[in-house]
């Protein structure tokens, strides 16, 4: 299992025509280029490769480039043609959700989501960085600062399909955390997005969307597998 964390200061000033999506990198050649401005003819600065789910972020729904952060630090921008937002996937549906749990169910898969209510009492955190620390996992959803009794925190993730199940635990997800009240008033996990192709299954979520401390989370669950986990903070 792969786990990835890019934590970069987020700083979240989304207009009206600004839209983001999830997908995977696909060209012909194994990679896209990534470029300093918005055209072809624009400097390459570096590659990102295909399979790679990233978050385009498109200033109109008819712009032909995304920007992107990377796991690397690095930002730019890549062709849309070059990105697949998963239409070849069958998304499962959303069958129901409280604050605290939310379950997708459909095609033979079952996922059940489940959040806890935080308690910081005899809970120590570690300052490293920019960031904060729990048990060796990066904090994310916090805008840089210590959870208390007003966030959540994801706790468990269950999945089921072809008879088996796989478990994602507390002590993968626990840095994980999200408001207990949403901009929208909708439960953050019910806000997962939930893909299947075969035996590749793709678990995508911007927590906190719109608000300070907002990040992405990216769970791959490959032939009943966890297989990699990608975490990071967007920057618009």
């Amino acid at each position: 299992m792969k786990i990835y964390i890019f934590s970069a200061a987020i700083t979240l000033v989304m207009s009206t025509s600004t839209f983001a999506d999830f997908g995977l990198i696909y060209d012909k050649d194994g990679y896209v280029n990534l470029r300093e401005e918005m055209n072809l003819n624009s400097k390459i600065i570096g590659t990102v490769d295909n399979n790679e789910v990233i978050s385009c972020i498109l200033e109109e729904k008819k712009s032909k480039f995304c920007f992107v952060n990377l796991d690397s630090g690095r930002d730019g921008y890549i062709f849309k043609d070059r990105v697949n937002f998963f239409k070849d996937y069958k998304k499962i549906v959303l069958k129901n959700s409280t604050q605290n749990t939310s379950v997708f169910k459909g095609d033979g898969v079952e996922v059940n989501i489940y959040a806890k209510n935080f308690n910081s009492d005899k809970i120590e955190f570690i300052k490293e960085g920019g960031g904060y620390y729990l048990g060796g996992k990066m904090v994310f959803g916090t805008d840089n600062a210590v959870p208390n009794k007003d966030y959540l925190q994801l706790e468990k993730i269950e999945i089921k399909h072809d008879d088996r199940d796989v478990i994602i635990p507390y002590d993968i997800l626990k840095g994980y955390f999200f408001p207990r009240k949403s901009l929208d008033g909708m439960s953050e996990i019910s806000k997962f997005n939930v893909y299947i192709k075969g035996q590749d299954l793709y678990l995508v979520n911007q927590f906190n969307s719109g608000g300070a401390g907002a990040y992405n989370v990216i769970f791959h669950i490959k032939n009943n597998k966890l297989n990699k986990i990608k975490a990071w903070g967007e920057q618009f």
